[in-house]
């Protein structure tokens, strides 16, 4: 859908590469985050109807294991809007990881607030419904980084390091 809105042509970065590459690393930690999740609700007492056969793993350890990537994926998307900001990245950049971090938060506390309160099937449901909302916001920033629009004139590509940016480099 991302790229049948966007003209012919090779894709240019939108930022710097150390951003670009955070970018493909909080991808990566979102996708373990959904994985770990998945791993914590299929062994609680909502994956699935009565019969469903629930993994066979301790509730307590497998949040844990998902709490501690959360937590992974949260400090790295605070560096990422730091870096945004103090390097004067693209505002779509900063933007797009303002909503990551937002959806974040309400997914945290959903998550804290079902933990604490016996795993109510409602807030699973919840839960499940942010976590998708956690991975497209996460996709649709990664996504951000690159565009295939020509450039306006004045415009130019971003430089290949924040060095370069900030006039220190060649």
């Amino acid at each position: 859908h991302h790229r049948a809105g966007q003209p012919d042509g090779p894709a240019r970065r939108m930022a710097s590469v150390r951003q670009a590459r955070l970018g493909r690393l909080i991808v990566c930690f979102a996708a373990v985050v959904v994985f770990t999740g998945t791993i914590v609700t299929a062994s609680g007492p909502h994956g699935g109807d009565e019969h469903a056969e629930r993994f066979n793993f301790q509730l307590p350890d497998v949040t844990r294991i998902h709490g501690t990537m959360v937590m992974v994926l949260l400090t790295a998307t605070i560096i990422a809007l730091s870096l945004s900001r103090r390097d004067h990245q693209p505002a779509i950049v900063t933007r797009d990881l303002n909503v990551v971090l937002g959806v974040l938060l309400v997914q945290a506390v959903i998550g804290y607030v079902q933990y604490f309160n016996d795993v109510p099937a409602f807030l699973v449901g919840l839960h499940i419904a942010g976590a998708t909302a956690v991975w497209t916001s996460v996709l649709v920033a990664d996504l951000n980084l690159r565009t295939r629009e020509p450039i306006t004139s004045g415009a130019v590509d971003p430089p290949n390091d924040i060095a370069v940016a900030a006039g220190r480099g060649a």
